[in-house]
């Protein structure tokens, strides 16, 4: 996935460009069960690079801390050739997500704005549903089962040509 600085924006659910050291936050928390999700998209200091990142905290101490902080999403966005932007790398719950699964960019994006969907709810979005409906492993490479076939199929030619037993083309 490539596209100019504003798609990549939109791609992260920032309808306008961004100017340098600006970022864009959501969050939302549930009083019941202490729970608190944010989300941020910002650029560094000459806006070469854009950051999204989606933290869920949890265990709330009631002076504004919490006990448990986990970095659910984090990305990072630079330019390439011809000035195109895309997602050089990727973690989903600390794990390297780079090039692990079929279109993995474009799924980081949906799962990302699925959840700032929900935020601008008001509501803490269940980040292991979203996970399994936006991060699914449906799709697959070209290489594997899915899209592509692993059998190498041998045609006779010559058999497509003549027909061998009528003496006859088609």
């Amino acid at each position: 996935m490539r596209g100019s600085f504003t798609d990549i924006l939109e791609k992260l659910a920032i309808g306008r460009e961004l100017a340098p050291y600006e970022s864009v936050y959501w969050q939302a928390s549930n009083d019941e069960t202490g729970e608190l999700c944010s989300a941020e998209v910002r650029t560094n200091a000459y806006a070469d690079a854009i950051e999204a990142e989606l933290q869920l905290m949890s265990g709330d101490n009631g002076d504004g801390t919490y006990e448990n902080i986990k970095q659910w999403l984090w990305c990072e966005c630079k330019p390439r050739n011809g000035g195109q932007w895309e997602i050089i790398t990727a973690r989903v719950q600390g794990n390297d997500f780079t090039n692990v699964k079929y279109n993995w960019d474009e799924k980081f994006c949906k799962f990302f704005r699925a959840t700032v969907r929900v935020l601008k709810q008001g509501k803490v979005p269940d980040l292991e549903e979203l996970e399994k409906t936006e991060l699914h492993d449906g799709e697959m490479f070209g290489d594997r089962q899915g899209d592509g076939s692993g059998r190498n199929v041998k045609i006779n030619t010559n058999s497509l040509v003549y027909d061998n037993k009528k003496g006859m083309g088609f």
